[in-house]
C-alpha cells in the first residue's frame, strides 16, 4: 500500500492531498524535509543582506544620473534648493491687555468675544491708558 501526502502551502491557501498507493511518501514544498526556524532565519539574513547590496548598487547608480544631468544642464546645489524659501510663520506672541476691569481685576485683549462686565457698558471706560 501506497500513501502519498502532498502539501501545498502556497499563498492565501494551504491544504493537503492524500493519495493511497502501495508505499508511503510524503514530500514537502521545499525539499525532501520540512525547513526549521533556524534555517528561515539564516534565509531571511541573506535575504536582507542582497536586499541592502541591492539598494546601495540602485543610489549609487541613481546618484551617478543625477549629477551627470545636473551638470549636463549646468545645475548647482544652490539651484535646486531653489534660493528663496519660505518664510517662517511668525511665532504667535501674547497679546497686551486693552481692557481691565477694576472691581475684578480681569482684563481683555480685545480679541474675541468681549467679557460679561462689558456687557451694556462703554468700554472706552475699561480701556487701560499708557
Amino acid at each position: 500500500m501506497k500513501i502519498e501526502f502532498i502539501f501545498n502551502l502556497s499563498f492565501p491557501y494551504a491544504y493537503v492531498t492524500l493519495r493511497v498507493y502501495s508505499t508511503v511518501r510524503i514530500t514537502y514544498p521545499f525539499g525532501d524535509t520540512m525547513t526549521s526556524y533556524a534555517e528561515y532565519v539564516e534565509q531571511i539574513a541573506k535575504l536582507q543582506s542582497l536586499a541592502e547590496a541591492a539598494r546601495k548598487d540602485e543610489l549609487s547608480g541613481a546618484i551617478k544620473t543625477i549629477k551627470d544631468l545636473m551638470q549636463l544642464h549646468g545645475i548647482t546645489v544652490e539651484d535646486l534648493s531653489g534660493g528663496s524659501r519660505a518664510k517662517a510663520a511668525k511665532a504667535k506672541g501674547s497679546v497686551p491687555a486693552q481692557f481691565k476691569n477694576p472691581e475684578t481685576g480681569e482684563t481683555w485683549t480685545g480679541r474675541g468675544r468681549a467679557p460679561r462686565w462689558l456687557d451694556g457698558k462703554d468700554k472706552e471706560e475699561f480701556r487701560i491708558k499708557g
